[in-house]
């Protein structure tokens, strides 16, 4: 309503008629205008709550709010961001519980960089219609990037229910969100205080108890790595507090919930935290007492028990056959004994391609098998797989050749699954897709194998082989995806030609490299370990690893923002592999040349915006020349990897 206000008109009483006949004359929005501006003054007043109910209960307003939110639809398509939100807005004043329009004003507000507003809408959403699809995967991919200021307990249990849902994130890409917002949690700022001074026994006592009952990072404990030394010292030191008094300590539900998850962080991280010999000596005290009596009273044990999974996986202990039955040691063993002997099993009966015989890749499958890499428990899954046509929008790829949109069952080849991840993201992503997964360790592919059964999917096949016996494969693939392995070759070239030699004409490659300016402060350190003559060992990784945290240089520090820093597998893939290439922008360019494969793009919705914010013509998106320049601007920019897709050429398509 333009030009009225309740300060221009003389009562409350002429401002509920004039919002009356507002009604009567189908300006709906005006009447609201009115009755807000009221309420505001006189939040009480009932004849302004009456009008608003009224207005928003009746059908047509639910139709108007159909025609604003299609409207708005349309603004969005054409690219008009702001005008379109500004449509979403107006829809829910006049139906509150038109739930479409909360989605997409969440949409349109993660495109704008507004991440915890999104945020917001989503929880609306959920509110209205708790069946809405879409919305957890849309929020966890949220979640990769913001960082909260103020602590909300909405989020707090938004987080929990989408970490709960399961396959909507990868926990370790949020774990850092979910850090920054618990930070601001008076409650957990409270336990971090405490470990910078001494404790008492109660204080630990205390503080076990309300630890207990802090779901999100209970369940973020049990999920990934946690990629922060404020919460690692405290996780360290409650550890050693609770193992320094374990004699003392009554075992009550509250222990055992918060001993579980610790020993579940620990066991994930690979038990990379520092500890001292006199703890060693408690747990060489604590192993002879339960050895002792765990034939005869295993339940009596539980306490001791979850103590020593926090230091040692508990399947290294003869006597763990008997304690499957102890309810509370569920979790724990399920993971640190169950899934190990399943492993051995699934290794006993994998299919071998052929002996390797490279020397680089012997030693790299020698490190993986030490390591297998990474050890993860949950991840993202697409819940409606996509044709590759959606997949190539979705990544906003510019190909030549777009017959490969038209594959409808694409053969896809992982080259170097790892633990599977990535094979089973692709098992979930590709539609109608035949996948084999291929990597050098055994060890790694078991876990691939017993993780692909838990999320179910069929549509996945696991091989022993190495990159460069594929020649010999005599398959061709639609789509090949290759991240993170080729930088590890002895000759990185050589093996993407193998992977080229695979791709047929017209298909699509997915390459993920180092980059030479991203780890600068990485590449300082490794030659550092190389100087000093450090062990590759895990013991010596642990050493050198604690210098670095009590290190003032500014490599160590930048070191430590990497989130493979806090697990010992990925540290020792960071720092200490045997193997590394790095790569710049024109050498990538130079190598596509020569392979014949041209640039459709990178992948990374953080990196692309970044980019687009400084190079708003479309078409630099694929000139790399244009990505050289950005990057010599912002260094860390590929700190993840240059990750991006080529497309090999098709001679014939232009016949």
């Amino acid at each position: 309503m333009k030009g009225k206000n309740i300060s221009k008109i003389s009562s409350v009483h002429q401002a509920i008629a004039l919002a009356r006949k507002k009604v009567k004359d189908n300006l709906p929005f005006d009447a609201i205008d009115i009755c807000e501006n009221i309420l505001k003054k006189f939040p009480m007043n009932r004849d302004s709550k009456n009008i608003l109910k009224n207005i928003r209960s009746d059908p047509a307003s639910n139709i108007l709010a159909e025609e604003i939110f299609q409207e708005g639809n349309a603004l969005y398509q054409n690219g008009d961001l702001s005008a379109a939100l500004n449509c979403f807005k107006k829809s829910v004043r006049i139906s509150p519980n038109h739930f479409k329009s909360y989605f997409n004003m969440a949409v349109v507000f993660q495109n704008l960089g507004y991440l915890v507003e999104a945020m917001s809408n989503y929880i609306q959403v959920l509110i209205i219609n708790p069946s809405t699809t879409g919305v957890y995967s849309n929020a966890g991919a949220i979640l990769r990037d913001v960082c909260f200021t103020e602590y909300d307990p909405k989020f707090d249990t938004f987080i929990l229910q989408i970490l709960n849902e399961r396959s909507h994130a990868r926990p370790s890409d949020i774990c850092l969100a979910v850090l920054s917002l618990l930070r601001q949690k008076p409650q957990i700022q409270n336990m971090l205080k405490m470990f910078k001074s001494q404790s008492s026994p109660e204080e630990i006592t205390a503080l076990i108890e309300n630890l207990s009952k802090e779901s999100l990072f209970l369940k973020i404990m049990s999920l990934c790595p946690i990629a922060d030394l404020e919460f690692e010292n405290m996780l360290r030191r409650l550890r050693e507090k609770i193992l320094r008094n374990i004699h003392t300590v009554t075992y009550t539900p509250s222990l055992g919930r918060v001993l579980s998850a610790i020993a579940v962080q620990c066991y994930v991280n690979e038990y990379i935290y520092k500890r001292a010999n006199s703890e060693d000596k408690i747990l060489v005290e604590i192993e002879s007492r339960v050895s002792g009596t765990i034939n005869d009273k295993p339940q009596a044990c539980v306490k001791e028990i979850l103590m020593l999974a926090c230091y040692k996986p508990l399947h290294a202990y003869k006597w763990s056959a008997y304690i499957h039955q102890i309810e509370d040691l569920a979790q724990v063993v399920e993971l640190q004994i169950n899934q190990i002997e399943e492993d051995k099993k699934t290794a006993r009966s994998l299919k071998i391609f052929k002996e390797i015989a490279d020397s680089i890749s012997i030693d790299v499958r020698e490190q993986y098998e030490d390591s297998p890499y990474p050890r993860w428990i949950d991840l993202k899954l697409e819940k409606v797989p996509l044709t590759v046509l959606e997949i190539g929008r979705r990544a906003r790829l510019r190909i030549s050749n777009e017959a490969i949109y038209q594959c409808a069952s694409p053969k896809v080849l992982i080259a170097g699954c790892g633990t599977g991840q990535q094979s089973i993201e692709a098992g979930s992503r590709f539609k109608n897709s035949e996948i084999l997964a291929v990597d050098l360790s055994t060890k790694s592919l078991s876990y691939a194998i017993r993780k692909t059964n838990e999320f179910g999917l069929k549509n996945i096949k696991y091989l022993q082989a190495d990159i460069l016996d594929l020649y010999d494969l005599d398959q061709k693939f639609d789509v090949i995806e290759c991240c993170g392995v080729l930088h590890h070759m002895d000759n990185p070239f050589k093996g993407w030609q193998v992977l080229a030699n695979c791709l047929k004409p017209g298909g699509l490659m997915k390459v993920a490299l180092y980059s030479k300016s991203a780890r600068g402060f990485v590449t300082e350190v490794r030659q550092e370990i190389l100087k000093l003559g450090i062990n590759f060992d895990s013991a010596s990784i642990k050493r050198f690893r604690q210098m670095i945290i009590e290190s003032e240089e500014q490599r160590h520090k930048s070191v430590q923002s990497f989130a493979d820093f806090y697990c010992l597998s990925e540290l020792r893939d960071l720092l200490f592999h045997i193997k590394e290439h790095q790569f710049t922008i024109p050498e990538i360019e130079h190598l596509l040349s020569r392979l014949e494969l041209d640039f459709c793009g990178f992948e990374s919705d953080r990196v692309l915006n970044a980019f687009t914010s400084q190079n708003p013509l479309h078409d630099s998106l694929y000139n790399l020349n244009a990505w050289s320049v950005f990057e010599s601007k912002n260094l860390d920019i590929f700190s993840g990897m240059y990750q991006f897709w080529c497309q090999k050429r098709d001679d014939t398509a232009s016949l």
